[in-house]
């Protein structure tokens, strides 16, 4: 009875072997790509909030690879004062007090390299603006005029991608801003175009399409002459 009680309290303590997971999906040439550890395209975060770990593999735009969580191991969170990681390592939780500015580190190790991100903790815009736009799949406009890329983070960055670039590159960016109907551009760096403008007026009609009052994005060749409304992507 004593032997099977042992063995029970084994079994018990023995880690649950998750029967989904395949290795092979680890084994990656990690020289050649990019691994992440969340898929996200800014890391900032804000006090509380609650960061899904969604590892990936990119050699590419267009190749994102998911890689399970149990590919990586040694987790650490460099102030777990500021953001602790769930014991499946599948979320970390940024503190309610976490300070505006406030950084923290997370990493693991993933096939004898360390992958490192660090975040840093913000105060969110709040604007109907923030997200991902594109003129991409608008029919309004013809291929070549179309402007690929207009990012406005909630950390208050945006970025512009006239056309498409290699692994998700912009062309310029800043910071941005809104005081009513205006958008105002600030500590612009990279390749703007001559024709740039540092302040537009935009509207958001009933189908959620965003437009301004004038290209101020600017153009290159026929990139971004086309006027019709860009499409919110996320």
């Amino acid at each position: 009875m004593l032997a099977f009680l042992t063995l029970m309290a084994m079994l018990a303590s023995a880690p649950v072997q998750d029967r989904d997971f395949d290795p092979e999906r680890c084994r990656v040439p990690a020289d050649r790509g990019v691994v992440v550890l969340a898929a996200r395209s800014a890391p900032k975060v804000k006090a509380g909030e609650t960061v899904a770990m969604k590892p990936i593999y990119t050699t590419n735009p267009g190749a994102l690879d998911e890689l399970p969580v149990k590919c990586f191991s040694g987790w650490t969170v460099s102030d777990p004062k500021l953001a602790r990681l769930s014991s499946d390592r599948k979320t970390i939780a940024v503190a309610a007090a976490a300070r505006a500015g406030s950084k923290f580190t997370v990493s693991a190790m993933f096939r004898g390299k360390r992958i490192s991100e660090t975040y840093e903790v913000i105060v969110p815009v709040a604007s109907p603006l923030v997200g991902f736009w594109t003129q991409e799949g608008v029919d309004a406009c013809a291929e070549p005029t179309r402007l690929f890329d207009l990012v406005f983070e909630r950390s208050g960055d945006f970025a512009v991608a006239l056309g498409p670039r290699f692994h998700g590159s912009k062309d310029y960016h800043g910071k941005w801003r809104v005081e009513g109907d205006r958008l105002i551009l600030t500590e612009v760096t990279g390749s703007k175009p001559a024709d740039f403008a540092a302040e537009a007026k935009f509207t958001i009609d009933a189908n959620g399409g965003l437009s301004f009052d004038q290209p101020w994005f600017g153009t290159q060749g026929e990139r971004g002459k086309c006027a019709a409304p860009f499409r919110k992507m996320r």
